[in-house]
């Protein structure tokens, strides 16, 4: 990544909060929640972050412009496979490559169970799970070459990406991710490397997305529950204070997720501090004006090394998705964490939608 240049004017990515028309408008739900009116559901939510290797500022741009709501919700592999493009893609193709994806996982839980080295696990899918929750590096390789112990499971697959969507139902776990905080392995995430004047050269970083599947998504789409399946013994994931995977809560779902249940999105932005403190910041990043001009001090710290810069504005993101404490400098209601969830789950509950959690035999349990 390049670091910014703070003596030269830098080029930015597109900023919406940089037209002088520009209007806050919170976030609403795209998705018809009558779908799921008297129904037991579940609500999930999913971050993608605009990796800086892995998109141009041209792409981020047209990510950042599309609507993914109400539309098809593919992994990477149904577009690899199918050879399509993200922003211009023919969703009957990627829906056939979708299904022939979901069955080559979903198969290998009918496969029966396995013995790895001295574990047990009741079939194949625990094992692939495993491998995918702990260590994207390893899950990879053994996807792009197969080897002892793994052949049985990876040599199965006629594709070489991910065939996996993830997701939590705890919002602060995927905002993290689509705004780049976590560990992306090899690939650099994308951050806002603001200047000394406060200007973000990336103000977008990605997008947070929320899904609602209701009983009969559940038994088609069989979404697998990573906690429960560790809390049966059935997998094992790190819960180590240095790398708990477990905490994030993730729930699978192999190949897409139909239109119908993708209702939400949002983009996941930070604002500039190169003006005067803007007074929807309140509502858009639960920002005071105090906390800001704190910010705006420590950006214009002329010694500030680029790594400093760099944990001081990821520390900062952490705060727009959860307050650590309720005080007048951060307003709690509007961090991203409880916001959102509170957000899908009380209009669901107005249409009469039961909130239910995921039980490990892909059912919905109030």
């Amino acid at each position: 990544m390049l670091s910014p240049n703070l003596n030269n004017p830098i080029v930015c990515d597109y900023n919406p909060e940089a037209d002088p028309n520009y209007k806050y408008h919170p976030p609403q739900i795209i998705g018809n929640l009558d779908n799921f009116a008297n129904q037991k559901v579940l609500v999930l939510f999913r971050g993608v972050h605009l990796l800086a290797n892995n998109f141009t500022s041209e792409q981020r741009e047209a990510y950042i412009f599309s609507i993914q709501a109400n539309k098809p919700m593919y992994c990477s592999a149904v577009y690899k496979s199918a050879q399509q493009n993200y922003n211009f893609a023919d969703f009957g193709v990627l829906n056939n490559h979708a299904r022939n994806i979901a069955a080559q996982i979903h198969v290998l839980d009918s496969l029966g169970p396995i013995t790895i080295g001295e574990r047990n696990y009741a079939s194949r899918l625990y094992v692939f799970q495993e491998i995918y929750s702990n260590s994207s590096i390893h899950f990879f390789q053994q996807l792009y070459q197969p080897f002892y112990p793994y052949q049985d499971i990876f040599e199965r697959f006629t594709f070489k990406d991910n065939p996996l969507l993830s997701f939590s139902d705890d919002v602060k776990h995927p905002a993290k991710y689509g705004y780049g905080l976590k560990n992306f392995g090899k690939s650099e995430p994308l951050l806002p490397e603001y200047d000394n004047d406060g200007k973000p050269r990336h103000p977008i970083l990605g997008k947070l997305y929320g899904i609602v599947l209701n009983e009969a998504a559940v038994k088609r789409l069989k979404p697998l529950n990573v906690v429960k399946a560790h809390e049966t013994k059935m997998l094992k994931i790190y819960s180590h204070f240095r790398k708990n995977v477990l905490s994030e809560r993730e729930i699978s779902i192999a190949g897409s997720v139909p239109a119908e249940h993708v209702v939400f999105e949002m983009n996941l932005s930070v604002p500039s501090f190169d003006g005067s403190y803007k007074s929807y910041y309140f509502q858009k990043y639960g920002l005071t004006k105090r906390r800001y001009n704190n910010f705006y001090k420590v950006l214009r710290k002329e010694n500030l090394s680029r790594e400093d810069r760099n944990e001081k504005t990821k520390d900062f993101m952490s705060q727009i998705i959860e307050a650590r404490n309720q005080t007048q400098d951060l307003a709690n209601e509007f961090c991203i964490s409880p916001f959102v969830k509170n957000l899908l789950e009380n209009k669901l509950i107005q249409k009469n939608a039961k909130i239910a959690k995921l039980s490990l035999n892909y059912e919905l349990e109030l």
